[in-house]
């Protein structure tokens, strides 16, 4: 995997780790994260909770782009939820694809899908790109 940051360096650590991430792949300008599906995600509905969703499509994003070797932070997000993922589901994978990567600002877009390949939620992300 040539991303920037590890397992051990980011999904192993604070927030990532407290909701389970995992890296699965990554490479220059795409990244694949997964995460298993907690009780304490769901909401009162009994549905993962919106904010999952963003999170685990936050970091997938990030560590697409941190993939050039400059540090980010997400300045703008749009979120579409296409369908409810329900709280039968087991699995959430996160895949980040690169539109476009720029000196200091960069586009990319995250499908979240449930274990049975269903896409759930798409997520467009901009990050301010820093170098170190």
């Amino acid at each position: 995997m040539a991303s920037f940051y590890t397992e051990e360096q980011y999904f192993n650590v604070g927030f990532n780790k407290l909701l389970g991430m995992h890296l699965v792949d990554a490479e220059q300008g795409h990244s694949v994260i997964t995460m298993t599906v907690q009780p304490e995600y769901l909401n009162p509905a009994g549905l993962v909770h919106g904010g999952v969703l963003f999170a685990l499509a936050d970091s997938a994003g990030a560590n697409a782009a941190v993939s050039y070797g400059s540090q980010v932070v997400t300045v703008n997000s749009e979120i579409k939820y296409m369908r409810p993922a329900l709280g039968s589901t087991k699995t959430l994978t996160g895949t980040a694809r690169e539109i476009k990567h720029g000196r200091t600002i960069s586009f990319y877009e995250v499908s979240i899908t449930t274990d049975d390949g269903t896409e759930v939620a798409r997520v467009s992300l901009t990050f301010f790109c820093k170098e170190k």
